[in-house]
């Protein structure tokens, strides 16, 4: 049987059900298999009660239900396969880590067979007592629900126990069991309904096992009163039948209505929805609201970075240069503080990093100076806001200006540089643009004393220091990039690694390069000596810069003299060569290259050569591995370079220079807060002009767009006037 899903169905919750009439209703339907489900006595997998159960599930998907499982049995199928009883804690552990394998492959063979990919997702308590790991999981399973997938959750019973069984002095589990897991889960997820099966087949008045008198409990009521002896535990699994109620109340207070039913019975999933009397109808709180996760923090910065955007906005542009000149100031007069603190990131970090970073965490009184003087370079950059690059006169007193604005809060994540810091908060503030930082770990300290530094500048002028706020740790970052909201830009500076994974997961718009595999070409007219000075100063400048040369290619008609000089001016420096086979033929000291390296960005002294046959095949290869950074051809011949320049599609194309020019500030922009391998927006190094957007401004004087309508229209005159900025 397999059934195409339709559109997914809506989260948002229903009226509360309350009676079995209304099961046939639920949309979102939470069901908890328990261990006694699952597993038969013998701890094997009940096959044939479990793929009618998946059944039912994928038969709940094809009319447009959202099912989610809770699944216990991992421990109990692993425990078989060790042979083991198990009732130590690692014993446990050592069973669910061996079960969970199992009992997710018959999740998907099942359920994949049916239509339905069956996703597996591992809890702790964190998922839901930390609010960003809380927003994480809702936002994957909304994400899958959509894609017609099934959840399949269990708690991480291979780390997670030894919390639950002794958990911290004055601290309560948030779950204990999988019942109040799928409890969680349920009113976490604004579900309709959850339905607990187990081995028994109603909630009872006592224990049927020891009293023959005791009566099935048909249906709880919201609000009523339960007067049933909950002691002793079903089965196998190790919530008890106390748990299962406790569980019931619990998603039920929060507006989930609950059946607790018996999963060893045939048909029972479809029997319930149908509204048949089986098992115990918890109702639902009909005044219940949907569960609000915990705000974060960072929500409140976002929200005062946003006011504080709307002042920069208007704030004079001399205003805010006397802010830029207080803060290079300040990092002069606040120099000793700020290398005292330095010297405790360089203390901590020292023989944890490497030499090159290390260099580049370390400060100075004359990168003070460096820094200072970098400020001053932004605050005498010309005023960025409010620029008019287009008047238009629509009609006589009907006139369009276009003129430039800021972006509004940028969330910029950067390498353990300090002075990056520094350089992004004057870019941002010179634009208008309030900013969220978060810099590395290695750097905190000075990090820190910076930005105290940058905000005091702020106050010499009464502007709000919360346009520039310090995040402060990752689960601060992963918040932030759920703020669409608020947020209106992600700048992330360091690894391809970084750029990818926020590229990944955020709808905030990023600007960053997914990587920096940058190639400088050696044509059949480059000059040797000046082909050696570009490659070396490309490579080895600075090794773990996005700019620096990655792969070098030779044309082979001078690859016999080119190639012997480059390798021994690299090997004498250090540089690790890998090269094709004709490289290896033609050059000493050089290893194989693979497939892989002419796509890597190593990032350290390593370089990748490869001889070609002429510029089609450098373009070719350019155009299959370039990462649109930065390409370089070093030629004499004006006619290559011309095509070269023309034809490579990349952020910054050069000749005769070296692919470290790529800077804002080499550039001529002050700073930068990084570089952009995107299409849109901007692209290369980001100075100003990367942080400003555009407005519309419309002067008229009455008209209506009627007068320009229909058979008597008026025209249009669309006359271009000459250009004046709107502010000094």
């Amino acid at each position: 049987m397999t059934s195409q899903a339709p559109a997914a169905a809506s989260s948002e919750r229903r009226n509360p059900i309350q009676t079995r009439g209304d099961l046939g209703s639920a949309r979102r339907i939470v069901v908890k298999l328990g261990t006694q489900v699952v597993v038969d006595a013998e701890g094997r997998p009940a096959l044939g009660r479990l793929y009618g159960l998946m059944e039912a599930v994928a038969a709940m998907g094809a009319r447009g239900c959202q099912p989610l499982l809770v699944s216990s049995g991992a421990v109990g199928l692993g425990a078989r396969r060790l042979g083991l009883h198990p009732s130590a804690l690692a014993d446990k552990q050592a069973s669910a880590a061996v079960g969970q394998g199992e009992l997710m492959s018959l999740y998907a063979d099942g359920l994949g067979r049916l239509g339905f990919p069956a996703a597996q997702v591992l809890l702790t308590e964190d998922d839901f007592s930390d609010p960003t790991r809380h927003a994480n999981l809702k936002r994957t399973l909304e994400a899958l629900l959509a894609m017609s997938a099934v959840p399949v959750l269990n708690e991480n019973d291979t780390v997670s126990t030894l919390e639950l069984e002794r958990p911290a002095e004055g601290r309560t589990p948030v779950f204990s069991d999988n019942d109040h897991l799928s409890a969680l889960v349920a009113t976490h997820l604004d579900a309709d309904l959850l339905v607990l099966l187990s081995d028994v087949s109603a909630l009872h008045t006592s224990n049927p096992a020891l009293d023959p008198g005791a009566e099935p409990v048909g249906e709880v009521p919201f609000g009523s009163e339960l007067d049933v002896d909950l002691a002793g535990r079903s089965g196998r699994g190790r919530g008890g039948m106390a748990s299962k109620v406790g569980a019931a109340r619990l998603a039920a207070e929060r507006g989930v209505a609950v059946v607790l039913a018996s999963g060893l019975e045939p048909r029972i999933l479809e029997r319930i929805l149908a509204g048949e009397a089986v098992g115990t109808l918890f109702g639902a709180n009909p005044e219940a609201a949907p569960e609000e996760p915990a705000e974060h923090p960072v929500r409140g910065q976002a929200v005062a970075a946003r006011a504080a955007a709307h002042t920069l906005a208007v704030t004079p542009g001399t205003t805010r240069n006397r802010v830029l000149e207080a803060l290079a100031a300040g990092l002069l007069a606040d120099a000793e503080a700020i290398l005292a603190a330095n010297a405790l990131d360089l203390a901590a970090a020292e023989g944890t990093i490497s030499p090159a970073a290390f260099q580049r965490l370390r400060l100075s009184p004359g990168k003070l100076q460096e820094m200072a003087a970098g400020v001053q370079a932004v605050a005498a950059l010309p005023e960025p806001l409010g620029r008019v690059d287009l008047r238009r006169e629509l009609d006589e007193g009907l006139e369009l200006t276009r003129e430039s604005c800021p972006l509004g809060v940028l969330g910029v994540i950067f390498e353990s540089r300090p002075d990056a810091l520094v350089q992004i908060s004057a870019l941002a503030l010179k634009s208008g643009n309030a900013v969220l930082l978060k810099g590395g770990r290695e750097a905190r300290h000075s990090n820190a004393a910076l930005l105290a530094t940058v905000r005091a500048a702020l106050a010499t002028e009464g502007l709000p220091e919360d346009a520039v706020q310090g995040l402060a740790d990752r689960a601060s970052v992963e918040a932030l990039l759920g703020l669409s909201d608020l947020v209106d830009l992600i700048i992330p500076r360091g690894s391809n690694a970084l750029v990818k994974r926020i590229q990944a997961t955020t709808r905030i718009p990023v600007l960053g390069h997914a990587e920096g595999v940058c190639h400088v070409y050696l044509d059949a007219a480059a000059d040797p000596a000046m082909a050696v000075r570009l490659v070396r100063d490309a490579k080895l400048q600075y090794p773990s810069a996005c700019n620096a040369a990655e792969t070098v290619l030779v044309h082979t008609a001078v690859a016999p003299t080119l190639l012997p000089l480059l390798a021994a001016d690299l090997a004498a420096r250090g540089v690790e060569l890998r090269g094709c086979a004709q490289s290896l033929a033609l050059a000493t000291g050089l290893v194989p290259a693979t497939p892989e390296d002419w796509d890597t960005e190593y990032g350290e002294p390593i370089l990748a050569l490869k001889v070609v046959q002429d510029l089609d095949e450098a373009l070719a290869h350019i155009r299959q591995h370039g990462s649109g950074h930065t390409e370089a051809i070093v030629t004499e011949d004006a006619a290559a370079a011309a095509r070269f320049l023309a034809e490579v599609d990349a952020a910054g194309v050069y000749h005769n220079a070296s692919t470290r020019f790529a800077d804002g500030f080499r550039y001529g922009f002050g700073a930068e807060v990084g570089i952009s391998t995107g299409r849109i927006h901007a692209r290369g190094p980001v100075g100003l002009e990367g942080l400003l957007s555009h407005r519309y401004l419309l002067r008229g004087s009455g008209q209506r767009v009627e007068d320009y309508s229909g058979p008597a229209a008026r025209p249009f005159r669309h006359l271009d006037l000459p250009l004046a900025s709107s502010q000094p």
